[in-house]
């Protein structure tokens, strides 16, 4: 898949450039994209995620390369102690860390008036998903909307990297 290939041809070159001795060993950074039309291919590495808004109902699409997501898939942690604990904030996967790095796809359907939010942790990680889906429901502009829900992140403490992009299928050929 080309989205896929693109990915993978992006962590080589983050991590040649790392390699070079450009002063950037050892980090690394995380991506969510999509491809959209009648279908979306949504792709991620780390735990920048994507959500599927759809009559009203938020659906988390990806899921983070992160520790506590492993804790918590394992059982050993519950989404409240996640949400605290204290190495929330280490990934076990991003571009960049490695030659070669695994990317998750999804491939979903969606119809006329649904949209999709792609966003960093900044937000994913200060807004419950009942402030999210306030925002989204809002008759607001997708612009407006995108503001909305960074001003309430950083209103909610949020001190990391937030950036969202919403998109909405608009119905015709392409979605």
């Amino acid at each position: 898949m080309a989205l896929r290939g693109a990915i993978e041809t992006a962590n080589r070159n983050i991590y040649a450039h790392a390699e070079r001795g450009s002063g950037c060993a050892g980090m690394g950074t995380t991506i969510t994209a999509a491809l959209t039309g009648k279908r979306i291919v949504v792709a991620n590495v780390g735990d920048s995620r994507a959500y599927l808004f759809s009559n009203g109902v938020l659906r988390r699409v990806t899921r983070d390369h992160s520790l506590v997501e492993e804790l918590m898939l394992r059982g050993e942690i519950s989404p409240e102690q996640a949400a605290h604990h204290p190495q929330r904030n280490i990934i076990t996967r991003a571009l960049g860390a490695e030659r070669d790095v695994d990317v998750d796809l999804f491939e979903l359907d969606w119809a006329e008036g649904d949209m999709l939010m792609l966003c960093t942790d900044g937000l994913s990680a200060t807004l419950e998903e009942d402030e999210m889906i306030r925002i989204l429901s809002s008759e607001s502009s997708l612009e407006a909307k995108c503001d909305a829900l960074c001003v309430s992140a950083l209103e909610n403490g949020g001190r990391d990297n937030i950036t969202v992009i919403l998109l909405l299928n608009e119905g015709g050929e392409h979605g």
